[in-house]
């Protein structure tokens, strides 16, 4: 809201045209949602299901595979997931067909997945780098972040 918004006529006016018993009006249905809330001891639940963890690991195997062979993001949305659905559509039937589609293989995901597994990677070396009992000396360039590293 901008200032000008605030001023005391626009209370006024805002007050005209709303009335304090319009305002008894509208708050007395959410005073009886809040308390068929409070009689169930709970809210109602979110529309969406939480994402399956195989779901996940084999959105992460895929990614690792396409990293491997160095495939393009787009590969994984448009090549690999529409050929592994029909794979197991032919062999395994249209239910695991369809859970098939709801591995998450968007551009997006695969660019997350693939920038997770490699900070993954990153803290593992600088985790063995310091448990190792070898002292070892590195000489870093002056744009190298080593601020994990201590």
């Amino acid at each position: 809201m901008c200032n000008s918004n605030l001023k005391s006529t626009r209370l006024k006016d805002h007050q005209a045209k709303h009335p304090a018993a319009e305002y008894e009006q509208t708050l007395q249905p959410v005073q009886a949602k809040i308390a068929r809330y409070d009689q169930r001891d709970t809210l109602p639940q979110p529309q969406f299901k939480p994402m399956q963890k195989p779901l996940i690991r084999a959105s992460y195997e895929v990614t690792y595979q396409c990293i491997k062979v160095k495939a393009s993001y787009s590969d994984t949305e448009n090549l690999i997931k529409p050929c592994a659905i029909r794979m197991v559509q032919l062999v395994l039937g249209t239910e695991a067909a369809k859970k098939m589609k709801e591995v998450p293989q968007s551009n997006d995901v695969i660019a997350g997945r693939t920038a997770d597994m490699s900070c993954d990677i990153s803290d593992q070396i600088v985790q063995e780098i310091k448990d190792s009992p070898i002292l070892i000396h590195l000489q870093l360039d002056k744009s190298m972040d080593i601020s994990n590293m201590s």
